[in-house]
């Protein structure tokens, strides 16, 4: 575990993020060293914190045998226009850790990203986009289809303390704890909990039909 901080404190410097107050990177690394997915697919990735983290334990597995993974990161970068960076600083930032070699940056609108996957074909996803219930609900469903028997789900929010920060309330967004806790899909087909700590974080694992 002494290893795994060390790493996980080196990547926080640069990449700032929510994730970063509760060392989520963490969280990342050791679901990928435990599950060893080869596609993984993120949605959303500001600085790139969760994707440098993820690339850190693709290449540990690598090193011990365990397959070549491939992260696939969606985002519109600078083109979003609220919170977010550009491909240029996140390119840099992953070569700065030499993480270029298993992660590759896709600019694109993530409602469109799910038609460039093959059903049952990745292993892990990772959805940090402007997440709110609405969101929430329709990545669920376009990506389940996507996903192995077994492959891991990896939701920013579901907390409540995650549902009353500033931009979810002066806008109105729905609810993602009320969405995770009712959503068919997610409580039929996945065995998942919910990391309480702010952003907070719900991890999901497919179920075997």
């Amino acid at each position: 575990m002494l290893g795994l901080q060390t790493i996980s404190d080196g990547i926080a410097v640069d990449a700032e993020s929510s994730y970063m107050q509760n060392d989520y990177g963490l969280v990342f690394m050791l679901t990928v060293l435990a599950w060893k997915p080869l596609l993984c697919v993120e949605l959303g990735c500001l600085q790139g914190y969760s994707a440098l983290h993820i690339s850190a334990a693709l290449t540990i597995n690598e090193q011990h045998g365990n397959g070549a993974g491939q992260l696939f990161v969606h985002d519109l970068f600078e083109d979003y226009k609220f919170n977010s960076d550009s491909q240029v600083n996140v390119k840099q930032r992953l070569d700065d850790h030499m993480a270029a070699h298993n992660v590759s940056l896709v600019r694109g609108d993530a409602y469109k990203a799910a038609e460039q996957y093959k059903d049952n074909s990745v292993h892990l996803l990772h959805i940090d986009l402007s997440n709110c219930g609405k969101i929430v609900r329709d990545m669920i469903e376009m990506w389940h289809p996507k996903l192995q028997m077994q492959a891991i789900i990896m939701i920013e929010g579901g907390s409540k303390w995650r549902d009353k920060v500033d931009w979810m309330t002066k806008y109105d967004r729905e609810s993602i704890y009320d969405e995770i806790n009712r959503n068919p899909i997610l409580n039929g087909k996945y065995q998942y909990g919910t990391y309480h700590q702010f952003p907070s974080l719900t991890v999901g694992i497919k179920k075997d039909d």
